[in-house]
């Protein structure tokens, strides 16, 4: 008789009260309580309840008890065996054959030995085809250790999805909390994108009243930005934000910038943040032109670089007097670089075509005022403009210093450098200001009439409308 090593493990489960089944053994089992005589630590009889998936295996000698609680092995199917419990940790489990006869097993090393059958009525114990049903089922066992794999891959699966479930339900429930101490404006636009003349908040949506809000503007007259008033079902939504401009039948989305032009890793769009970088709690505030004084630069500039390309895309419509349907549509996709989409926000606007499009000063053109002129330091720089293969023509350039800032190192002149602005069409078609610096190297007897680059400070595309008030 081989001896079998059970611990007693306290209940992880409270069990519904329920009798035990007493079952007499086809053959008495060692119990293994400590220190105990072999001859008189032996169990005749097993105690099994079953509650759904667990159950509890019971035996007993005159010196302990030991209980194992145990788990069903939905996952394993073998031909006779009706259900199979099992514990991992002692490595000691049960099933029932489709006769109605529970057999306990073991597991020694890497197989698995059905050490006695069990009966509720002791005459049918002892009548128990034991060698029969043992060579039977014996081997079908092997097949419970990829049960159990499988079984704890589902419940694994399972758990992962009720967790993202209940996440999801709490995230909802965060949102109609946050719903509600959003100010009147939101509760009366929610699921709308309105327009502004300004830079407004995030922070501050109880601050907003109806008439920051304009239904039409004029190019080039001030900042502008779409805000959207989002609902917890759109904010809820899995996947990227993208924001979508339209003229016509033209449209230009800010994902669609990546997916055109940020692929590679040193692409100006390669690493941008999406469009949610625009969007805070349940609001967006989408820069297409951005305030004075507020961040522009390659990291965030998705959004408003969309507006203004789109400009480039429907510069033949952009004549003098002429008014155009702007509309604005945010949407989700599953990844960054994929733009296309259907529109879950809508939002139009009447965009007009005045002078003010066309001052190079203003926050469209972002351009600053000529220090002075020197036609032969601009051809010097439009022609190191023109040596970048990105660039196909260079509009206008004006220079930002009265004089040149001279380098020195050692005592010695290094260079000399020249700050000025310009703008050019690219090779994309896109309508850029350029800001930076140009430098003359020193030669030895006097300073080089080539420039070369210096220092880059702004690289933006404009409206195609800043073109004709830079001539």
């Amino acid at each position: 008789m081989k001896r079998i090593l059970l611990s007693l493990l306290i209940f992880a489960t409270v069990f519904t009260a329920k009798a035990q089944d007493q079952y007499y053994l086809s053959k008495a089992i060692t119990v293994g309580c400590y220190g105990a005589n072999a001859l008189t630590d032996i169990s005749k009889k097993a105690w099994i309840t079953i509650n759904g998936d667990d159950a509890i295996l019971k035996l007993k000698s005159i010196n302990c008890t030991k209980e194992k609680e145990l788990k069903k092995i939905s996952a394993f199917s073998a031909e006779g065996i009706t259900e199979l419990y099992y514990s991992t940790s002692d490595k000691v489990g049960f099933f029932k054959d489709a006769d109605g006869v529970f057999f306990i097993f073991k597991k020694n090393s890497s197989s698995y030995e059905i050490f006695t059958g069990a009966a509720i009525d002791k005459k049918e114990a002892k009548e128990i085809d034991f060698s029969g049903k043992k060579s039977k089922y014996e081997s079908s066992l092997s097949g419970i250790d990829d049960a159990i794999k499988a079984q704890k891959e589902a419940e694994e699966k399972l758990a992962e999805q009720k967790e993202e479930e209940e996440k999801l339900k709490q995230k909802e429930e965060e949102l109609r909390k946050q719903q509600e101490s959003m100010g009147e404006m939101y509760k009366a636009h929610m699921g709308e994108i309105l327009f502004v003349e300004k830079y407004m908040s995030t922070k501050k949506v109880t601050e907003d009243k109806e008439t920051d809000f304009v239904k039409e503007f004029e190019l080039g007259n001030d900042a502008l930005y779409a805000r959207a008033y989002l609902t917890p079902e759109f904010k809820g939504t899995k996947g990227f934000l993208d924001i979508r401009f339209t003229i016509g039948n033209v449209s230009v989305t800010s994902e669609q910038l990546r997916h055109e032009y940020g692929q590679e890793g040193k692409s100006r769009y390669a690493s941008v943040g999406t469009a949610s970088y625009w969007e805070k709690g349940l609001v967006g505030n989408f820069p297409m032109v951005s305030a004075k004084k507020k961040y522009y630069g390659s990291t965030y500039s998705m959004a408003e670089d969309a507006f203004k390309i789109l400009l480039a895309r429907v510069k033949d419509k952009l004549t003098l007097g002429s008014s155009h349907k702007l509309k604005v549509e945010l949407y989700h996709v599953d990844e960054p670089g994929e733009y296309e989409g259907e529109a879950e926000m809508t939002g139009e606007i009447t965009m007009k075509i005045t002078k003010k499009s066309e001052n190079i000063l203003s926050l469209l053109c972002r351009c600053q005022e000529p220090v002075k002129k020197d036609a032969a330091i601009e051809k010097q720089i439009k022609e190191l403009l023109l040596s970048d293969a990105g660039i196909t023509k260079v509009h206008k350039v004006w220079l930002l210093s009265r004089d040149y800032a001279v380098q020195n190192s050692y005592g010695s002149p290094e260079y000399r450098s020249m700050n000025a602005q310009a703008i050019v069409t690219t090779k994309e078609g896109w309508i850029v200001t350029w800001r930076g610096s140009a430098k003359y190297a020193y030669t030895g007897s006097g300073f080089s009439d080539v420039a070369t680059f210096h220092k880059n400070d702004l690289y933006m595309p404009v409206s195609p409308t800043c073109i004709r008030g830079a001539k």
